[in-house]
């Protein structure tokens, strides 16, 4: 029953993954909503008709977190991004509970350099579910890129003692970084180190290996320990 609505007994989530809006929206909007499910679950869906239907959807009832939550899925099918982002932000505005559209919001603020914006959304993420590892990745790599370098160690590390690192080794990367912008390069040296050996052959691998490189030489040395 699509109007069932769940909501999660795990420990430290607050909100749901199913929004209730689908029970208060009108019969029309929901058969839209239920068809377009139905729909995008084929092999070949038609999209843009798809997109049609749920559009005339939240044309009813602009509340349905539901629908727009949908939509955005599907334009971003479509390859329409910044349409998806408009749509996602419709949802989370008519069901600020709705979770699982954070986790695809960040990503697409992440890639469009609204980097403010990513950080925002996926700290809100985490305050409503703060077992979204995925958020932690994004919004720490966020705060390293715009310069909060303490705030990404911050988030970063939490990845770290969680045993994330598996899945984000980055995450010993951004703490390097950040603690290289911060003056404090033996830190810095460790966990690139720990990053190294979590993903020897990163992208970021080689780069990583040249910067420790240079630090080894004494001339580093002598500055990193004045800048301590």
């Amino acid at each position: 029953d699509v109007g069932e609505v769940l909501l999660s007994k795990a420990e430290g989530v607050l909100g749901h993954a199913i929004s209730p809006s689908i029970a208060r929206a009108p019969k029309k909007a929901v058969q839209s909503y239920e068809w377009a499910l139905k729909q995008v679950a084929k092999p070949r869906p038609n999209l843009r008709k798809i997109a049609a239907r749920l559009e005339s959807a939240v044309g009813a009832d602009p509340n349905f977190a539901a629908a727009w939550r949908l939509l955005g899925q599907v334009r971003e099918g479509l390859g329409l991004p910044e349409e998806a982002l408009v749509a996602y932000r419709q949802a989370v505005a008519g069901d600020p509970y709705l979770y699982p559209v954070y986790t695809r919001m960040v990503p697409l603020l992440v890639r469009s350099g609204d980097l403010a914006g990513a950080i925002e959304m996926g700290e809100t993420a985490l305050g409503i579910n703060n077992h979204r590892d995925d958020m932690r990745f994004y919004v720490a790599g966020a705060y390293l890129r715009t310069g909060k370098n303490e705030q990404c160690i911050v988030k970063a590390l939490e990845l770290v003692d969680s045993g994330a690192t598996a899945t984000y080794p980055q995450a010993h990367k951004f703490i390097g970084s950040a603690y290289a912008n911060n003056g404090d390069f033996q830190s810095s040296a460790n966990h690139f180190r720990h990053f190294l050996e979590l993903s020897p052959n990163a992208t970021a691998a080689d780069a990583v290996r040249n910067q420790l490189d240079e630090w080894s030489s004494p001339v580093v040395i002598a500055t990193a320990s004045e800048a301590r």
